[in-house]
Parts: C-alpha cells; sequence; structure tokens
C-alpha cells in the first residue's frame, strides 16, 4: 500500500513537468497553397519578422482626442488595423519641446522602392485626403517634403537612452531644441508598427503614432545576417491609452480598445523554411526590460516544432522563461511547398506594463539563428544636462521701452558633485531669491521685446527670443441648408446626373469658431499639439477673470484684427466673383468668422478664400487662413446597411463597387503584413467613408474631394 502510495506522489510531481515538455508534431505537413505562398513572401518585405497587437490591432474609424489648450487636437484612423511600415531610417530625432516633461523619438524614413512600395503608395493614398506637405517631416540628403514620413513616440524614461537611440548633447529645455538623436541606424531598413493616423493639427499629416513596435534585421556589408533586434515599448504620452482620449459613440464593438492602452500584449511572428530533416534553433537575448508581465506560467526554457523529420526550437532568455509566450503555427498554416520546402512561423508574445499610468514597460530583444552569433553590445552614455526650471504660476509682464513683455521665472538648477553637466552661468546681478524661497531664480523674457541675454551653457549666450507663439483652431458652426436643383450643380461637383439617395444643398451662410491659445515652440514652428508650464498658464489667464487677463495683457481686448481679405470664386466657371463679406470678431472667450457667399449664380459652386492677421499685446501676429464651400452633398442613408451605403458613395466618387469589394476580401491575415496596395485603398477608402458617415449624413465639397482624389488613385492607370 505504502508503495502505490508512494507511486501515485511520484506520478502527481512529475506529470506537470511531463505534460509541460511535450513537444508539438505535424507528421505531414500540407502542401503549401497559392495564398500561403504569398502569406510568406510577403515576410521577405518586412525582413522576415512582423510585429503585431494579438488583443487591440482594430483601432476602428474612432479619432483619438486630446485638448490642448482647452481646444481638440485629433488623430484620425486611415485605416482600421495598425500597420507595419519598413523603410529606409532618414533621420532619428530625439526631441524635446520647451519646458515640457515630454521627450519623444521622431523617425523620419524613406521608402525604398520597390521593396518599401506598399508603405509608397499608402503615403500617396493619405496625401489624397488633404496632407498639407509643407507640415509634413523635413528629409534628410536633399529629398522634397513629403516623400518621407515621421513616426512618433514618447518612450518611457528609462527608454530615452538605450543601446541604439540616444539623446544628442545639444538638449536644454530653455533653448530651441535641435535634431541631434544619436543612432547608428541611419540608411538602414527597418520595420515601424502601429496606428497609422492623420494629425489634423499638424496639415493631416500621416504618420504611425504612437509607435509601438521596431524591428530590423542585422546585416554585415550590404549582406543580411540571421540576427534580428525587435523593440517594444509602451508610448509614454498617456493621450492614447483611456477611452476619455477618444470620441466614441454611444455603443462600441467589443473588439475595440483604446490604441495604446495598458497592460501592452505584443507579438513577434518570425518566419522560418527549412528542409524535411533540418533541426533549426533560434536563440533570444534581452535587454532595457522593465515591467515585462508573465504570459507563460509553466515557463520552460525552449520551445520545439517537429514538422516531419525536422524541428525548430526556439530557446528563451534563461531569467524571463515565464515571461515570453512561444506558439507555433497550426497545422492547417504550416506547409511544404514543391521545392520540398517547409514554411511556418512562431510566434513570441510578451506583456508590457500595467493598468497604473506611472508603469511604463519597454522590452529590447536579440534574435539569432544559429551558428549566428548574439551580437556584444556596449551602450553609450550621454552626459546629463543642467537646465533652468519654470517656476509655476510666475507669469508677470513689463514695458521696456513702449513694448510690452511677458516674463517667467526660473529656477536655477542645483548640480550635483557627481554629474557630468555642462558649465552653466549667469550675468552677475541678474540673479535674486525665488519667490517661494526655494533656491535662486532668474527673471526670462518669453514672449515680446527681448532684454540682453543673462545666461550662457558651455561659454555660449543663451539666444533671448520668444519661446511661445499664438495659435488658433476653427471649427465648423452649425448652419442651415436649402435643396439646390439647378444642373450646374451636377457640372461642379463632376456628374453627369445625380444617383439616387443623394441630393445637392446650398448654403449661402457660413459661421466658424476661432479658439486662440498660446503654445510652446518647436523647432521654431508654433507646437499645437504640446503644452508647457507658462503656455498653460497665459492660456488660463487669457481665458480666465479679467483680473488674471489685465495683468498680463494690460486693460482692452488681448488682441486686434487687421488686414481682413475675402476672395471667392466661382468654381462652375473658373472665374473669380465679387461681392459676398466675412467678419472675424470677439465672441466669449473666442472669436468667429462668420463669411456670407454672393448670390448664387444658377447653383453655381463657390469657394470663398478667408485671410486676417491677428496681433496680441506683446507684438505676436498670427495669419488666419479659412477657406470654405456653399455647396455640399447629402446623402439619404434611411435604413441602408454599411455595405449598401459604401457601394452608394462607391459610386458617387467614381469607383466599380464590385471591384472595390473583391479588393476588400483580400485583406491580410492577423498577424501577416499588407503587401497588396490595391486592398490597402480599399480600405482605406472603406474607413473614411464610414468615419463621414457615423459624423454626418452631409458631405461638404473638401470631403467629397478627399473621396474623389482616393478613387482617382484606386483606377488602374489609362
Amino acid at each position: 500500500m505504502r508503495r502505490l502510495a508512494l507511486l501515485f506522489l511520484i506520478l502527481v510531481v512529475t506529470l506537470p513537468s511531463c505534460l509541460s515538455q511535450q513537444v508539438p508534431q505535424i507528421d505531414h505537413p500540407q502542401s503549401c497553397s497559392y495564398a500561403q505562398k504569398r502569406q510568406y513572401e510577403a515576410f521577405e518585405q518586412t525582413a522576415g519578422v512582423n510585429g503585431f497587437d494579438p488583443s487591440g490591432g482594430h483601432i476602428g474609424i474612432y479619432r483619438a482626442r486630446a485638448r490642448v489648450a482647452g481646444y481638440p487636437r485629433d488623430w484620425v484612423p486611415y485605416l482600421e488595423e495598425k500597420q507595419t511600415f519598413c523603410a529606409i531610417l532618414n533621420r532619428f530625432s530625439w526631441f524635446h519641446t520647451t519646458w515640457t516633461h515630454e521627450q519623444d523619438w521622431n523617425n523620419v524614413i524613406t521608402p525604398d522602392d520597390p521593396v518599401d512600395a506598399y508603405f509608397k503608395e499608402l503615403l500617396n493614398d493619405a496625401e489624397a485626403q488633404g496632407t498639407d506637405t509643407s507640415q509634413m517631416a523635413d528629409c534628410a540628403n536633399g529629398q522634397p517634403k513629403g516623400s518621407c514620413l515621421e513616426v512618433e513616440v514618447t518612450p518611457p524614461d528609462n527608454f530615452t537612452e538605450n543601446l541604439f537611440f540616444g539623446k544628442g548633447k545639444g538638449h536644454w529645455k530653455f533653448t530651441h531644441t535641435e535634431y541631434d538623436g544619436i543612432t547608428g541606424l541611419i540608411n538602414q531598413n527597418l520595420c515601424f508598427y502601429g496606428p497609422w493616423v492623420n494629425d489634423v493639427v499638424h496639415g493631416s499629416r500621416p504618420e504611425i503614432h504612437p509607435t509601438e513596435l521596431v524591428w530590423w534585421r542585422d546585416r554585415e556589408g550590404a549582406h543580411p545576417i540571421d540576427r534580428w533586434f525587435m523593440i517594444g515599448l509602451s508610448d509614454d504620452s498617456t493621450r492614447f491609452a483611456t477611452t476619455a482620449n477618444y470620441v466614441l459613440p454611444d455603443q462600441v464593438p467589443q473588439n475595440w480598445k483604446p490604441w495604446a492602452s495598458r497592460p501592452r500584449d505584443i507579438a513577434f511572428r518570425v518566419v522560418f523554411a527549412l528542409e524535411p530533416t533540418v533541426n533549426r534553433i533560434f536563440a533570444l537575448q534581452n535587454y532595457d526590460t522593465t515591467n515585462l508581465n508573465e504570459t507563460d506560467p509553466v515557463g520552460q526554457p525552449e520551445t520545439t516544432l517537429k514538422v516531419s523529420q525536422a524541428s525548430v526550437t526556439v530557446r528563451k532568455p534563461t531569467s524571463l522563461a515565464k515571461n515570453f509566450r512561444i506558439s507555433f503555427s497550426p497545422p492547417n498554416q504550416t506547409c511544404i511547398d514543391d521545392q520540398n520546402t517547409i514554411h511556418g512561423y512562431f510566434d513570441v508574445a510578451l506583456q508590457l506594463a500595467g493598468s497604473d499610468p506611472d508603469r511604463s514597460g519597454t522590452i529590447m530583444l536579440q534574435m539569432v539563428k544559429e551558428p549566428t552569433q548574439f551580437l556584444q553590445i556596449k551602450k553609450t552614455e550621454t552626459p546629463a544636462l543642467v537646465e533652468p526650471n519654470y517656476v509655476p504660476n510666475s507669469l508677470h509682464s513689463e514695458v521696456l521701452n513702449g513694448k510690452r513683455m511677458l516674463m517667467g521665472e526660473f529656477v536655477i538648477a542645483t548640480t550635483k558633485p557627481q554629474e557630468k553637466l555642462r558649465t552653466f552661468s549667469v550675468e552677475p546681478g541678474a540673479s535674486h531669491p525665488c519667490k517661494n524661497g526655494r533656491g535662486t531664480c532668474v527673471s526670462l523674457p518669453l514672449l515680446g521685446a527681448t532684454g540682453p541675454s543673462i545666461l550662457s551653457f558651455d561659454g555660449a549666450a543663451v539666444r533671448s527670443e520668444p519661446q511661445m507663439a499664438l495659435s488658433y483652431l476653427a471649427q465648423r458652426l452649425p448652419s442651415s441648408y436649402a435643396k439646390e436643383n439647378a444642373p450646374e450643380s451636377l457640372k461642379a461637383f463632376g456628374m453627369s446626373e445625380l444617383p439616387s439617395g443623394t441630393s445637392i444643398l446650398r448654403q449661402s451662410e457660413q459661421s466658424l469658431r476661432v479658439q486662440l491659445a498660446y503654445v510652446p515652440l518647436k523647432d521654431g514652428h508654433a507646437a499645437v499639439e504640446e503644452e508647457s508650464g507658462p503656455t498653460d498658464d497665459l492660456n488660463r489667464a487669457l481665458h480666465g477673470p479679467d483680473d488674471n487677463r489685465i495683468a498680463l495683457f494690460g486693460s482692452g481686448l488681448p488682441f486686434s484684427i487687421e488686414k481682413q481679405t475675402l476672395k471667392v470664386r466661382d468654381e462652375t466657371d473658373q472665374s473669380d466673383v465679387t461681392g459676398g463679406s466675412a467678419h472675424l470678431y470677439p465672441i466669449s472667450d473666442s472669436w468667429q468668422l462668420d463669411i456670407t457667399f454672393p448670390e448664387s449664380r444658377g447653383g453655381h459652386l463657390m469657394r470663398a478664400d478667408f485671410s486676417g492677421t491677428i496681433f496680441d499685446r506683446f507684438g505676436d501676429q498670427l495669419n488666419v487662413e479659412e477657406h470654405t464651400w456653399n455647396e455640399a452633398l447629402r446623402i439619404e442613408k434611411g435604413d441602408k446597411s454599411d455595405e449598401q451605403l459604401l457601394a452608394q458613395i462607391a459610386v458617387l466618387s467614381g469607383i466599380d463597387p464590385e471591384k472595390l469589394n473583391v479588393a476588400l476580401q483580400q485583406a491580410p491575415a492577423p498577424g501577416f503584413p499588407g503587401t497588396n496596395y490595391e486592398t490597402a485603398r480599399a480600405l482605406s477608402f472603406r474607413t473614411r467613408v464610414r468615419q463621414l458617415l457615423a459624423e454626418s449624413d452631409t458631405l461638404v465639397f473638401q470631403e467629397f474631394t478627399q473621396l474623389r482624389n482616393m478613387a482617382d488613385l484606386f483606377k488602374p492607370p489609362q
């Protein structure tokens, strides 16, 4: 009896271990179908790896929204699934906007024909929706704007410097920062994964934001070798992490969640190709790892798949075996081609960060296919920088030589003996005890007239110039329309007849709300997406109680408007039109722009262009430029399905609905990279139609033009 009990105990103890070491096996792999061959060939464009989000890759049509200085800043999806783009790294910038905590990685990438044709075509498709190329990233090597793309993320503080990306030496909060990020990966082909979105405030420029995953294949000279590097990180801006960051309907689909919700589920899919008797080993090594959650309770140090007489083994980092979950392609996706080569994949699944906003997560992996060896990497340290820090609520204004100047108080940071800090000095008599009694302060000009330089770093004087700028956002206000039946309207919209379920509307008057606010400068330009201590304080005074505003701006209105002009053009006859009016004036704590069109000539489509210049009390000026049309299209939704509405808009835009539907059916399976840009364009068109019809049943002419531009790209060349 005791022997039986002992035997039972041994079985109980060893059974979990035995089960955990069972090796999956596929004795007779199926023949590769044409679709499977295409799926695996697609990995040639992504360095043999594809990163993806296994639980939140679907971002839907919903716009992300951050409120900067009180008004909305939107990121609108171009596609409803997160995307992988692989391209040449043109430039890397570590960027820190004046006085802000946020530190960004701005990777500028350029498509490398023909490998990155998918990315290039999607970039063209985004530009068809109204991108202002002058607002796009500056490309290196003399390439024109619009030929490269910026992919951006705010990495956690501990990850701003790592084995491959670091800060330059020219960064300090008070002066304009420079593009001096450090990386040895310039001119290499890198892959980036994240939401493919329209940054509306930045001239509707396209970008991947935030970048969640980065990976690349190592090279020796011009030849790729069997060594890869992979990075996963949580975005630390917190702009995309919760439902409060989005404009959502009452009912949200169950498969949707915030783009950068925490914890972050990430995965890297790695393809393999092997002969029927080969045993292949992949090994993983980790660096710069923080807040990596457990995903494999068993924690086996390696996982193996047997296919026929061959095998693939993946070895995890020993100390993190429970944090890596390895899974292989199932039998219906593991196949053998007509050259007797077995194709399949394995997924490396990880989970970063926690629900707490302060619990960010990062990981960097090196992967080799043996016999290739791990590369020994040494981290480059950047000296710390001393900076003056803004004192909250310290803004005040002074009048110098008849000109008003905005000032702020800054604490002079105290250096520690062990820190490698830049030489920092203040001109004699320029410093004084801080009003709160905490250290030594200097009073520095922020806007308006500038005084002499009183700060220097490494012997160089700090430039005394404005550190913020006036900016605005215009929002169209609801207004009434009247049906237009004149045949000239069809001509203006490029149609010979009006499809059923569609009508043309006329609007003789339009109004826009113009909200003014101050924003920091970024590389000399207004950074509408950023906030800082001084701009927050100034905007609160601008839109708050009269006493606070008068203390900084003086009595009376803080702004004046000059040089208001209106130009109206008849788009039907392609001629300028006289008449009409425009008036920009203050209302409540913002401004309003009213535009009246001349009397319509038999349903002619007209475009009105307004321009005006606003001045503040500090001498800063802002050019306001807006345009609008007097006609729009109404789509009668009724009880039509999404598919019926999409087909209706396709016909209206000039796309064959059947061809559109065929392209939509060829969307890539989850976890596989997309390479068919005709399918991507079809998906992009559907996304835009869904967004527009979710917000209104009326398409203003600019929106209709976007759809027509997308349709022109979708059509084959004549």
